[in-house]
């Protein structure tokens, strides 16, 4: 066999290849070696960087961990387990940090359930075990442990909690163990528990519905302890919004308002801060409450400009607009509110507060499908919501994820009032809010106040228990003078409500020197000035004719004349100041008043509500001395004027027009119309019966009792 020699440069060429191979194949295994090196190398930093984080976490960062809580074996093999009971606790803590910062902002609260566990490598021991041993020898309080355990005791079941092994809250009641609502106010209470011993700032907020007198202790007490940081600043907005509420208002006299400016101004913030939103939206309260409508339009466009989607600014900016006659420019902001609130239901369709907030906003939706706004998708989103989305479908939507909130039941009865087939249901959702709420303490609670007076308004809308709707107006009456009692000169807002309740019982006496010490603890107050012209305005007609009624009505004339500032709804406070001092002029003669002089005023006044598209007509009824057009007779008042309200102010108002002609007996007439038909609770029904009185007419019974809008307009919950 012939045998083929191969050639030296073939041979050549192989061993270069070979070469070549051997080469690639060792910078291929250097580069796998360097890259499994890289890998394992990153590996190894990230692992050293999660463990540090993690140690830093535990040990440096102010957070609270729940662990896992013990509970009795029948309940863990029940499904009751110790991570359900943590998780239980979890939630009720979840529950009043969102509620602190939807009310009034503040720090964010860093929450877990449980510390990560592992072993450590090359160590042997539990991240946990080696954290724990670190704790116990460097005094470092970042992380706070809360464990605990439920026992059983006489049937019942108790909690016990406990901040890095030291007891901090002891349930004093046990929760029967198949009563969820018992079961939900026992870790309620701990959550309480939790928040004194590690973040008092929650604490405050927790209690500043429920007990004010606590929450504004703990306030001040933060700020004294603490020299600054973010909880002092929190605490001091925290403070403005208890002060608001009780109508301590004044910024010479450290009230609200200069709490709010502190908080605005507080040197770690800057000027488009997002957390300042919120403290921009409470000033402008606080300026609508002392009748600073320009300034309180500043401060929620403020807030707006820091934080568009802040739904709440839009929809408070909407209400002083619509207020003081910019009906348009109202109804685009009620679309923006709308539009944000709506967004959050989409966003998380599962939250109670979302769909409340969008049930406040839609209260308005009639006035934002009116406006002609730029807003770009105002079809949409109006479409979009369904011709069953109003605003009592949000709040029964919001009940439906929440049933333990008060404020949502409350919010849906108030609604279903309106409606006068509505007034069963309205009785059973405020009972089941007034269920929840009923306080288990000494402190005034301004909301079961609010509850308390509406539900008796209900019960006498409905009738046939009147003795249980005074059982409960009296209630109230009688825990707003324990405050007054124990707080004399302090609480301007309580006086406010002292003498709504007395003008409901027809004193009207009393009803002008509570409103007055209002006045006197804060002049800025101006809210109550209308609240006193009303009062005022009943006194002179009880007094009927002389010297003094006429200086009641000229001192009416002067608090609804300074009532004007308000940003609210001025249409009835205009005409109220017109018929005061037409009623002053009749006494006195036309020799100190001329009756064109009262209709220029009243033409002044109004001229901005002539000019929107606002209702005038009880306006132009005193302006052109005629009815309104088509309202001769009770049933025309009842198809051509829409509401109750409406309905109610229209029987009064002619009655006053037949009054102010000295047409004794057509006054008479409309004046008893009204008594009959006006609802208890509002501010027509008291006036015309002391008119009644003072032209010799002894009206049926006496003012029922209830919470009355037209004198003190319940305020909604806000979240």
């Amino acid at each position: 066999m012939a045998t083929e020699t191969e050639s030296p440069n073939r041979r050549e060429r192989r061993s270069t290849n070979q070469t070549d191979r051997r080469h690639w194949w060792e910078a291929a295994n250097r580069w796998w070696t360097f890259a499994i090196k890289g890998v394992l190398g990153l590996a190894a930093i990230l692992t050293f960087a999660v463990i540090t984080n993690l140690f830093y976490e535990a040990l440096f960062r102010r957070s609270v961990v729940i662990e896992p809580i013990s509970v009795p074996k029948d309940l863990e093999a029940a499904g009751y387990t110790p991570d359900v009971a943590a998780l239980h606790l979890l939630n009720a803590i979840n529950k009043y940090a969102a509620h602190a910062r939807t009310s009034g902002a503040g720090p964010k609260l860093a929450l877990h359930k449980d510390e990560a566990d592992f072993v450590l490598p090359n160590v042997g021991l539990s991240f946990k075990a080696v954290v724990a041993q670190i704790r116990r020898f460097v005094p470092i309080g970042g992380s706070q442990n809360i464990s605990g355990d439920i026992t059983r005791v006489d049937g019942k079941l108790r909690l016990r909690l406990l901040k890095n092994e030291v007891v901090i809250h002891e349930s004093s009641e046990g929760a029967d163990e198949k009563n969820l609502k018992a079961l939900k106010t026992l870790f309620d209470d701990a959550a309480l528990g939790v928040f004194a011993a590690t973040q008092p700032y929650f604490e405050a907020v927790a209690n500043s519905e429920k007990n004010p007198e606590v929450a504004f202790e703990l306030a001040k007490r933060i700020i004294a302890d603490r020299p600054s940081g973010e909880d002092v600043v929190w605490a001091r907005n925290l403070l403005g919004l208890l002060l608001l509420r009780r109508g301590r208002l004044d910024e010479k006299a450290d009230g609200a308002v200069a709490e709010f400016k502190r908080v605005i101004h507080y040197p770690s913030f800057w000027d488009h801060d997002p957390r300042l939103a919120i403290a921009h939206l409470n000033l402008g309260l606080a300026y609508k409450e002392q009748g600073e409508a320009k300034s309180a339009i500043n401060e929620f466009r403020s807030a707006i400009s820091i934080r568009p989607e802040l739904g709440t600014a839009h929809l408070k900016l909407g209400d002083v607009l619509d207020q003081t006659g910019e009906a348009e420019e109202a109804g685009c902001e009620y679309l923006e509110a709308i539009a944000r609130f709506h967004q959050d239901v989409v966003s998380d369709p599962f939250s109670a507060a979302a769909h409340q907030r969008l049930g406040d906003a839609l209260k308005n939706k009639e006035k934002a499908d009116k406006a002609n706004c730029a807003f770009q998708d105002k079809s949409i989103i109006l479409t979009d919501l369904g011709r069953y989305d109003d605003a009592v479908a949000e709040y029964q939507r919001a009940a439906e994820r929440d049933p333990y909130d008060a404020h949502i039941r409350y919010d849906l009865a108030s609604e279903l009032l309106e409606s006068p087939d509505q007034v069963d249901k309205a009785i059973d959702k405020l009972q089941e809010a007034l269920d929840i709420r009923r306080a288990r303490n000494d402190s005034f609670d301004e909301f079961q106040d609010q509850l308390l007076k509406t539900l008796s308004k209900a019960m006498r809308i409905k009738g046939g228990n009147d003795d249980e709707a005074i059982r409960l107006f009296d209630l109230a009456v009688g825990e707003n003078e324990a405050l007054i009692e124990d707080k004399p000169n302090d609480d301007a807002a309580a006086y406010k409500r002292q003498g709504v309740n007395h003008y409901l019982s027809r004193d009207f006496e009393k009803a002008v020197e509570a409103h007055s010490k209002a006045i006197d603890i804060d002049k800025t107050f101006l809210a109550v000035k209308i609240d006193r012209g009303y009062a005022r305005f009943a006194l002179a007609n009880e007094r009927a004719a002389g010297d003094r009624a006429a200086d009641d009505f000229d001192l009416a004339a002067k608090d609804f004349d300074d009532g004007l500032h308000l940003p609210q709804s001025q249409a009835d406070t205009m005409i109220w100041l017109y018929l005061a001092r037409e009623h002053s002029r009749i006494i006195l003669g036309d020799k100190y008043y001329q009756p064109k002089d009262h209709k220029e005023e009243l033409l002044r006044n109004a001229s901005a509500l002539l000019r929107s598209n606002r209702e005038d007509w009880p306006i132009k009824l005193f302006l052109d001395n005629q009815f309104p057009e088509g309202v001769l007779e009770p049933e025309d008042v009842l198809t051509n004027v829409k509401g109750t309200d409406n309905q109610c102010k229209a029987y009064f108002y002619i009655g006053e027009w037949h009054a102010l002609g000295e047409e004794r007996k057509d006054a008479i007439e409309w004046l008893k119309k009204a008594h009959a038909y006006c609802p208890f609770d509002f501010v027509e029904r008291s006036a015309a019966n002391a008119e009644l009185e003072r032209l010799g007419i002894a009206s049926e019974g006496v003012a029922a009792v209830g919470v009355s809008p037209g004198i003190s307009t319940p305020q909604r919950s806000s979240r």
